[in-house]
């Protein structure tokens, strides 16, 4: 069972199996609520999925009009993973909060979302779609 944690160790994640899905995200919510140039999503099924320590939420409609719930540590503010009806019956856990090289090295990237907001230095990932929503 992989499991992930915050910056400060507080807040940790635990799933079973093998991701389901990879992409990158690049639209201006995934920016700012990863503090980066996109966010790098990995989509795992609930089946197995516990958490440990505080987390808090914030809840936003996205642009399918669903309300998606990002969810983080309190102390150190790490986004954790993100959950809601567009996503049901699974968590995108935040490629940055995976704490082992060997789970990164192997993803295989499966699509790229709101790729027209790719920023300009930012390079298309190589045999990739661009889609608007992870479905």
């Amino acid at each position: 069972m992989p499991s992930e944690a915050c910056y400060c160790g507080q807040a940790k994640i635990f799933y079973d199996g093998k991701p389901i899905r990879q992409g990158l995200c690049h639209c201006g919510e995934c920016k700012k609520y990863t503090s980066s140039a996109y966010s790098v999503n990995i989509i795992v099924s609930d089946e197995g999925w516990r958490t440990e320590g505080v987390f808090k939420s914030i809840s936003k409609t996205a642009d399918s009009g669903n309300i998606i719930t990002t969810y983080f540590c309190p102390d150190c503010g790490s986004s954790m993973y993100r959950a809601g009806a567009t996503f049901a019956g699974q968590k995108v856990i935040q490629g940055g909060v995976i704490d082992g090289m060997t789970i990164l090295n192997e993803l295989k990237i499966e699509v790229e979302l709101f790729a027209p907001q790719r920023l300009h230095w930012v390079p298309k990932v190589e045999g990739t779609p661009d889609k608007h929503d992870m479905n």
